[in-house]
């Protein structure tokens, strides 16, 4: 807000201010538990931004209910603009397609792990899966790449999969697109909390873009929101509600049984053309003629 003053104080000329939210300022999942006096600073401002902001751009539309809930009088008069996060089918060009399948069934997830977001629900669910003698624990395979909170590897460590699981720590982007590659299915870990269904994060997207070109499932933990409407849009998920472990038993038994019977862990009748309309050069057109518009308007 102070630098569109400044610019337009420099250039003696009015210029428009689009204002981008990937995501919420206040009471979003991530947002520290901070003192009362810090708190109302950042709602004055998040309140100010969308007052006085030409546009605004979100990356999910309930992130536009959120604002409409906290200020009614502002957002009523708000420009908003939805606008995905995407992928970038440029970080796919160099990505090598397995040669052959997988010897064991194979989940991967890429990303952080922390807190709520954890792998304990499904880890638990498939440990009794083997117990019960539907899965041999021989068989499987889960691969966490990413940085992971200390609580949680030492779950890990003491879990009756312990030897089923890999743990890579960070590495470039490029090689965390290979090992979307090669899996089976792509685990994506949606948080148990209030404010998740907002959360559409860039690894949604990055799932999107490896399952239009390996036709493999994204297998969601996920309640109601933004990425299950997504993965039901596209057609390239299937999605688990959380504390629901016998839906979680039969939708990994699905792709587990069908990887071993006649390889068809994969996706039927995933979307393409959903797909591709996430694909960021067509994203970046559409910001782009937000910010034609303005200047229209503007002038």
């Amino acid at each position: 807000m102070e630098l569109k003053k400044y610019a337009e104080k420099s250039t003696g000329k009015k210029i428009p201010w689009v204002s981008d939210f990937r995501d919420a300022w206040t009471d979003y999942l991530t947002t520290p538990n901070r003192w009362f006096l810090p708190k109302m600073i950042d709602k004055k401002y998040e309140r100010t931004t969308l007052d006085k902001a030409d546009a605004v751009t979100i990356v999910a539309s309930g992130m536009k209910d959120d604002f409409e809930r906290k200020y009614p009088e502002v957002s009523a008069k708000t420009n908003f603009v939805l606008l995905r996060n995407g992928f970038d089918a440029d970080d796919y060009k160099h990505a090598a397609l397995p040669q052959k399948r997988n010897d064991k069934f194979t989940i991967v997830y890429t990303g952080s792990m922390y807190g709520k977001r954890n792998p304990y629900y499904l880890l638990d669910t498939v440990s009794e899966l083997v117990k019960e003698g539907k899965v041999n624990k021989d068989k499987i395979k889960f691969i966490f790449v990413g940085r992971m909170g200390s609580d949680i590897q030492n779950y890990i460590n003491n879990s009756p999969l312990k030897e089923c699981i890999e743990l890579i720590s960070y590495v470039p982007h490029t090689e965390s697109i290979n090992y979307l590659m090669k899996a089976d299915a792509m685990l994506l870990l949606i948080d148990e909390d209030k404010y998740s269904k907002m959360i559409l994060s860039g690894k949604v997207f990055e799932y999107l873009g490896a399952s239009a070109l390996t036709g493999k499932p994204v297998f969601a933990i996920a309640g109601d929101g933004e990425a299950r409407d997504l993965l039901n849009e596209t057609n390239t998920g299937i999605i688990t509600p959380h504390s629901h472990p016998e839906i979680l038993k039969e939708n990994y038994l699905k792709l587990y049984n069908g990887f071993f019977e006649n390889n068809n862990a994969i996706l039927p009748s995933y979307n393409k053309a959903a797909i591709e309309k996430y694909e960021r050069k067509l994203l970046t057109k559409q910001l782009a003629e937000v910010f034609e518009n303005q200047l229209k308007i503007m002038n």
